[in-house]
């Protein structure tokens, strides 16, 4: 089982039929692992070089080229917000892009900031300390868009 597998079957109930979006999506392997549970996923990131091509071929993803920091989505327009392992190439810009990261959840959405890879663990450590959990190795910070 691959690692974004792993993590999804630890947030399923959170992202089932829900609108998704994951930003700073790399590969977008956590995308294609949550396509079979949430009703929509847009993925996006400002460089589609690493972007597994599977992406193109399934219906339920969209990735968009697109900065973080400047995201032209509508208010309120996803129910969950996903950074897996993406903290660490965000972490120059994290405030402007939390604040649009809130601007387009749903006022009940929440976000979650997961990180497998070291870099992404110390810095999610120094940042939300206590309200880290480590499920099996995947550390995961859930977070309502009310707390954002």
């Amino acid at each position: 089982m691959k690692k974004t597998d792993t993590v999804v079957e630890l947030i399923k109930q959170e992202i089932e039929n829900k609108k998704l979006l994951e930003i700073a999506c790399g590969s977008g392997d956590f995308s294609l692992s949550a396509v079979q549970y949430a009703e929509e996923i847009y993925c996006i990131d400002i460089d589609e070089n690493r972007l597994n091509e599977k992406i193109h071929n399934i219906e339920k993803i969209e990735f968009k080229k697109m900065d973080a920091a400047e995201m032209s989505f509508s208010d309120e327009s996803f129910d969950i917000v996903v950074i897996y392992n993406g903290l660490y190439h965000i972490q120059n810009q994290y405030d402007k892009i939390i604040s649009e990261c809130k601007r387009v959840l749903k006022k009940e959405g929440c976000m979650f900031i997961i990180g497998t890879w070291k870099l992404d663990i110390t810095l999610m450590t120094e940042m939300f300390q206590t309200k880290v959990k480590n499920l099996k190795d995947n550390y995961i910070v859930n977070i309502k868009a009310e707390d954002l």
